[in-house]
């Protein structure tokens, strides 16, 4: 009787195909989760990066370029510059409101190249100078 428990004992203390087969299911599907985790977060870190190199040029751009009331409002508007990041250009434009001559729309733009597209970022406000002709 001690013979056959002993038999019994030694089968079961292995690890059977299955319960391997189990194991590795729950370990691939953990792995892939955890390798998407990383890309995503390493996709929204690039991401970022961009965005505040296109804000601290967009500051640059400001500080190099205010607008400073003229009597010619074709000054203020600033052509495109290139700054030392490579890639990131600033540039401002000037459209005047139809309603209100004294009045203009401010657009300030930074561009950069992103994954072979072209990204920008806008800052737009209003300006109220009654030194035009």
């Amino acid at each position: 009787m001690t013979r056959q428990r002993n038999i019994a004992v030694q089968k079961r203390a292995g690890i059977t195909l299955l319960e391997v087969l189990l194991a590795l299911a729950i370990l691939s599907i953990t792995v892939i989760s955890m390798m998407q985790a990383a890309t995503r977060c390493l996709a929204v870190t690039k991401k970022s990066k961009h965005f505040d190199a296109a804000r601290q040029t967009m500051d640059a751009g400001m500080l190099n370029n205010p607008l400073i009331a003229t009597n010619d409002v074709a000054e203020l508007d600033v052509r495109p510059v290139e700054y030392e990041r490579d890639g990131y250009r600033f540039s401002r434009t000037l459209a005047a409101l139809e309603e209100d001559e004294d009045m203009f729309v401010v657009t300030s733009r930074v561009t950069w190249r992103e994954r072979g597209k072209d990204r920008f970022l806008d800052v737009s406000g209003y300006l109220y100078t009654t030194n035009h002709p």
